[in-house]
């Protein structure tokens, strides 16, 4: 009898960050704007999804950028620290294979578009890893910022960096007491900035939860305009024609009023 393959084949081990490398062969880049979401995943859920190594090469084979990330936020190379992953052991031409279908999209899927807009308003779509570019490509145009959301933006970053205009020199020199206070101050206006962009959150949320009753109205809208129609079939050309012909309608029209039918067949 046949033994059935066990397709779970990894198995999870630790390794200490310095002793796995990056793959310098990944073939996946990362622009500036997916390593801040990625970040952001990671700070809020964790490393999830998974890493993993091969112990022949001690190479990390997936889960390479989530790596990076993980390193910057732990202070790697001056400060090592576990890597917690899946243990696989293959030869070289195995693993780059492997990393290659780790990373292609041809084995992700594709979006289900109805489901993703079902889903938007009620999730915070940053934290889900989405761009205001998907939210449009999903049909919330609403998303798009106006100029007066551009505007918050500029003060939400004036916030956060209240001494953008100082001197070096003065920052560097700036007595304690002074420092104390900026210290207060950037606190007190992250505090601020926080409550504004919550407030931003919900206005957004409330529009696609807007967005989507409008959409749900023109479908069902579209589905009473559906159920105004009747489809006749005939067996052959000639009874279509014969049918036609009866009630007063050209033999090649392939649509009529259903009203005007109706008032052929009373005078019959």
């Amino acid at each position: 009898m046949t033994k059935p393959r066990d397709y779970f084949t990894g198995k999870q081990e630790e390794f200490k960050r310095s002793e796995v490398q990056i793959a310098p062969y990944n073939p996946r880049k990362i622009s500036p704007q997916q390593k801040a979401t990625l970040k952001r995943s990671i700070r809020k859920y964790g490393v999830v999804g998974g890493i993993t190594v091969n112990k022949q090469t001690m190479t990390i084979v997936g889960g390479n950028q989530k790596v990076t990330i993980v390193d910057e936020i732990m202070g790697y190379p001056e400060k090592d620290y576990t890597l917690l992953a899946e243990a696989v052991n293959m030869d070289y031409k195995t693993e780059v294979e492997l990393n290659f279908m780790l990373n292609s999209e041809n084995a992700h899927g594709e979006w289900d578009d109805m489901k993703v807009r079902e889903l938007i308003p009620d999730i915070n779509y940053m934290d889900a890893g989405l761009t205001e570019e998907d939210l449009s490509l999903f049909g919330y145009d609403a998303m798009v910022k106006t100029e007066g959301e551009d505007e918050l933006g500029k003060e939400l970053n004036s916030l956060l960096d209240p001494f953008a205009q100082e001197s070096e020199n003065r920052k560097v020199q700036a007595p304690k007491e002074v420092q104390e206070e900026q210290r207060r101050q950037i606190e007190q206006n992250q505090i601020i900035a926080n409550q504004q962009q919550e407030a931003q959150y919900q206005a957004n949320k409330e529009r696609m939860q807007q967005v989507k009753k409008e959409v749900n109205t023109k479908a069902a809208e579209k589905a009473l305009e559906a159920e105004s129609y009747v489809m006749l079939s005939f067996d052959n050309i000639e009874n279509k024609e014969r049918f036609m012909s009866t009630f007063g309608f050209i033999e090649t029209d392939k649509v009529i009023k259903g009203e005007m039918l109706m008032k052929v067949a009373k005078r019959i």
